[in-house]
């Protein structure tokens, strides 16, 4: 794919886009010499190499990776717009594509039904899975594992919320015995799971909570923040397959967060929270005529904390599904390490620990 070709066909395609509006005088801020606007950008990009090698495959040191092509072109073809997610009127045509991608985000994970949206970060996710779930049991507590992501316990700090760091097994896992210990004091009412530890890469034994969750009546929320994408190869032949159980039970959980600016290939930042019930679009309910009146179908305002958000974040997510759909043949074989007609190797982020 070459990269600066197709950013020069954005460019076009925009401006003939531009051209069926009619003339216009462009303000004067827009109008910089070329002089002077060189001398910012050599500044400008001196101060860029100072940067780690992000890129090199041979560079761990950071889980940052450069986006897909595809994601860069859809993203700056996007940004030269600027449409903005929030209501309908401000990104007609990238909330529909924001709409689409989320949809194949929630099949990938096995809901039936859902209610989600991209948000900027995994920690702004988490945030409103927390909420809801503080909304559905007021005066109850979170619990999750000692070595899950540090936002959970900001986030409860946050909401108001008392936050329940439970003990993890010698592999790094929740340790269900610790958790139902915490739970026979029916002071929690959601659960945290991660599916991807940022520290070990480790998988919590999502399929064996299930039962804790029928038992005490608590909501199962996954923190596949990390690891998410990798439910591709869940089960997959080889002595790197991922066991598929832990996978195919976040299914019957009610809340999952994934970010797509990690194993999704996409630019920062780009997160997703998804919701197995739909009807909890009810806890966002506000007024704001001035933003949602040129359309009685739903904004993504409406179902978000977040109020601005980049559409060009879902126009890169949806350019890059349609040439890698997160399916096993699609985003899963590149996770895998197998280029496309290749047969199916086992291979998988070594990070990502065998439950």
């Amino acid at each position: 794919m070459d990269l600066q070709h197709w950013l020069g066909q954005a460019n076009d395609a925009i401006q003939q886009w531009a051209d069926t509006f009619g003339p216009y005088e462009r303000h004067p801020s827009l109008l910089v010499e070329d002089d002077r606007f060189a001398a910012a950008f050599e500044e400008f990009t001196g101060r860029l190499t100072d940067n780690y090698p992000f890129f090199h495959p041979h560079y761990a040191g950071q889980m940052l990776k450069p986006s897909h092509p595809a994601a860069v072109v859809g993203y700056l073809t996007t940004m030269l717009i600027n449409p903005n997610n929030h209501a309908l009127d401000g990104g007609p045509a990238t909330a529909r594509m924001e709409r689409e991608a989320v949809a194949q985000l929630a099949a990938m994970f096995g809901y039936d039904t859902h209610l989600g949206h991209l948000t900027t970060s995994g920690t702004i996710a988490n945030l409103e899975a927390l909420f809801v779930a503080r909304e559905l049991h007021p005066g109850r507590g979170v619990a999750y594992s000692a070595d899950a992501h540090y936002t959970h316990g900001r986030m409860c700090h946050v909401l108001g919320m008392k936050g329940y760091p439970i003990p993890t097994d010698d592999r790094g896992r929740i340790s269900l015995d610790a958790l139902e210990e915490t739970l026979r004091t029916g002071e929690v009412g959601t659960v945290v799971l991660t599916a991807g530890t940022t520290g070990l890469g480790t998988v919590d034994p999502i399929h064996t909570a299930l039962a804790l969750r029928d038992r005490y009546g608590v909501r199962l929320h996954v923190d596949a923040a990390y690891g998410g994408f990798f439910t591709l190869l869940a089960g997959t032949a080889g002595p790197e397959g991922i066991t598929p159980e832990p996978w195919r039970a976040i299914a019957r959980c009610d809340s999952i967060v994934v970010d797509p600016h990690k194993h999704g290939l996409q630019p920062y930042g780009c997160g997703a929270v998804l919701f197995r019930d739909p009807e909890v679009g009810r806890f966002y309910l506000h007024d704001s005529p001035y933003t949602y009146f040129t359309s009685t179908d739903l904004h993504l305002g409406e179902i978000s904390l977040e109020c601005s958000r980049a559409g060009a974040s879902a126009a890169a997510l949806w350019l890059t599904f349609q040439l890698l759909p997160p399916t096993p043949d699609g985003l899963g074989r590149v996770l895998g390490g197998r280029p496309p007609g290749r047969p199916a190797l086992g291979r998988a982020d070594p990070r990502i620990r065998r439950p």
